[in-house]
C-alpha cells in the first residue's frame, strides 16, 4: 500500500515539452489537409473544423493519460473584476496592435496571397456563414489556441525555464505556428497573453483578450470601408490611439497588483 502511494505521489502531472510540441505539431498537420477538404465541400466549415483537429490529439493524449483537464490546459475561474479587465486589455492592445501591423505594413509588404487566403476564409456571405465563422474564429479559435499554448505548452516549459524565457519561447513557438508575415505582432502578443497566464495561473485573460483581437479582425474584414472614423492617413485615429494606451497600461497595472498572490509556486513533474 505504501509502494502504491509513493507511486501516485511521483506521477507526473503534465506532459512533457517534447509531447507537448509534439502534439500540437501534430494538430496542425492533421487540421491541414481537413481544412483543405472543408474548402472545397463545406467551406463555411473549414475554420470551425481545422480548429478542432487541431487540438483534438492532444485532449485524446490527456485523457488516456488520466492527466486533470484544468491543471493540464489552466483552466481555472478568474474573478469578475479580472473579466472587466481583461476586456478593457482586449480592445485596448487589439488597437495597439493594430497600429503596430500598419507601421511594420510600410516596411514589410504583405504577399497578396495571404491576404487573399485571409478574405477567403474569414470573410462571410450570409447570415449563417457569418454567425459560424464568427464562432469559429472567436470563441473557438480563442480558447483553443489558448488551451494549447499558454496552457499546456506554457507549463511546459515553465517545468523546464526560468518564467521569463518560457513565456518568450511559449509566444515564439505561438507566432510560428501562424502566418509569416504578422510574426512580430503576434509574437508580441503572445509575449503578453503568456504574462497573464502565468500571472493569473489561468487562461481566461488570454482567451477573453484572444477572442476580442479575432473579432476585431473579423468585422474589420466583413464590414471594410465603414471604419472611417476609425482610420487616419494610413494609421489609427490618433485620440483612440492615446486612449488605447492608457488603457493597456493602466490595466496591466491593475491587474499585477490583483495577482500578486496567483503565480505559479513552482515548476510541476513533468514527463512521459
Amino acid at each position: 500500500m505504501e509502494l502504491n502511494n509513493e507511486m501516485n505521489e511521483v506521477r507526473p502531472s503534465h506532459p512533457s515539452l517534447q509531447v507537448s510540441i509534439g502534439f500540437i505539431l501534430f494538430g496542425f498537420v492533421l487540421a491541414m489537409p481537413v481544412a483543405y477538404f472543408a474548402s472545397r465541400y463545406l467551406p463555411s466549415l473549414q475554420l470551425l473544423l481545422g480548429e478542432f483537429c487541431i487540438i483534438i490529439p492532444t485532449l485524446l493524449y490527456i485523457n488516456h493519460k488520466q492527466y486533470d483537464f484544468k491543471e493540464v490546459f489552466r483552466l481555472k475561474r478568474i474573478d469578475r473584476l479580472i473579466v472587466l479587465i481583461s476586456i478593457g486589455l482586449g480592445c485596448s492592445l487589439t488597437i495597439l496592435m493594430d497600429e503596430l501591423d500598419r507601421i511594420i505594413s510600410r516596411f514589410i509588404k504583405v504577399p497578396p496571397e495571404f491576404e487573399e487566403v485571409l478574405s477567403r476564409i474569414l470573410v462571410a456571405d450570409s447570415v449563417l456563414e457569418t454567425l459560424i465563422l464568427f464562432f469559429a474564429a472567436v470563441v473557438v479559435a480563442g480558447i483553443i489556441e489558448e488551451m494549447l499554448f499558454r496552457g499546456m505548452l506554457l507549463k511546459s516549459l515553465e517545468a523546464r525555464l526560468e518564467i521569463p524565457y518560457a513565456i518568450f519561447f511559449s509566444a515564439l513557438i505561438f507566432a510560428f505556428f501562424h502566418l509569416m508575415p504578422w510574426l512580430i505582432q503576434i509574437l508580441l502578443l503572445g509575449l503578453v497573453l503568456g504574462f497573464l497566464a502565468w500571472r493569473c495561473d489561468s487562461i481566461l485573460p488570454g482567451a477573453i483578450i484572444h477572442a476580442i483581437n479575432n473579432a476585431f479582425a473579423f468585422i474589420y474584414l466583413n464590414l471594410e470601408g465603414k471604419f472611417e472614423w476609425y482610420n487616419w492617413n494610413g494609421h489609427v485615429y490618433p485620440p483612440i490611439l492615446v486612449i488605447a494606451t492608457a488603457v493597456a497600461f493602466y490595466g496591466l497595472k491593475w491587474l499585477y497588483r490583483l495577482t500578486e498572490n496567483k503565480q505559479n509556486k513552482g515548476p510541476l513533474p513533468s514527463s512521459d
